[in-house]
């Protein structure tokens, strides 16, 4: 343990005289035209930026609806009113309602979640499964209509 103690401890002496080389030379390129001191780059930078208040709207209720989930069924559902998106897995109701009348501006009356789950597969003979997903089912309030299934 003894050589591997005094490697350490060269290693730990060569890092400090040259933080101390370094510390001691400074450079014009850093340096402030009214003080002599020198300033690391992201110290002026953090000095320029000014810092913006982001809304209060939930980070997270951002972008859940992935696409639209468009099979016959879906679109027998949307003439009723009721349409169907794919969204992320970690989407609720809340999230789902609020993007569709931010997005959509149409009002939403319910919002019904479905999670699909993993699906065994197999490829080259390894075994494997597909991922999850959720469905959302949204229903829009009467006369109200959303273009997503138009075609």
């Amino acid at each position: 343990m003894s050589i591997f103690d005094s490697i350490i401890k060269k290693k730990s002496k060569t890092k400090a005289k040259s933080s101390v080389l370094a510390d001691d030379r400074p450079t014009d390129k850093f340096r402030d035209k009214d003080e002599k001191s020198v300033h690391a780059p992201e110290e002026t930078e953090k000095k320029q930026h000014t810092s913006t208040k982001k809304t209060a709207i939930n980070s997270r209720s951002r972008h859940v609806i992935v696409r639209p989930w468009v099979t016959e069924k879906a679109r027998d559902l949307s003439n009723e009113g009721t349409y169907t998106f794919l969204v992320t897995i970690d989407a609720n109701k809340h999230m789902v309602r609020n993007e569709i009348e931010r997005e959509h501006e149409v009002s939403v009356v319910s919002v019904r979640m479905i999670r699909g789950k993993h699906r065994s597969k197999r490829f080259a003979g390894k075994k494997g499964h597909a991922r999850m997903y959720k469905k959302a089912l949204v229903t829009v309030a009467p006369g109200q209509k959303l273009d997503v299934f138009s075609v």
